[in-house]
């Protein structure tokens, strides 16, 4: 229940270091997706995003 969390500092090392992520993590922050969880500050990955199943030329999935 919620989302995968990824510490922020784990990220900025995966990245290549703060000063590749800095503006990353300004956009994200402003998407609302740094959260704090235990005092530590997280990227947030929603668990369900609700996606379009249609297929290309306006054939849906088949019930069932």
């Amino acid at each position: 229940d919620g989302p995968l969390l990824l510490p922020i500092a784990e990220y900025v090392v995966m990245a290549g270091g703060i000063d590749r992520v800095a503006d990353c993590l300004r956009d994200l922050r402003a998407r609302d997706r740094i959260a704090d969880h235990l005092g530590v500050a997280h990227l947030t990955f929603p668990f369900w995003t609700p996606v379009d199943i249609e297929q290309p030329g306006g054939v849906g999935r088949p019930a069932g």
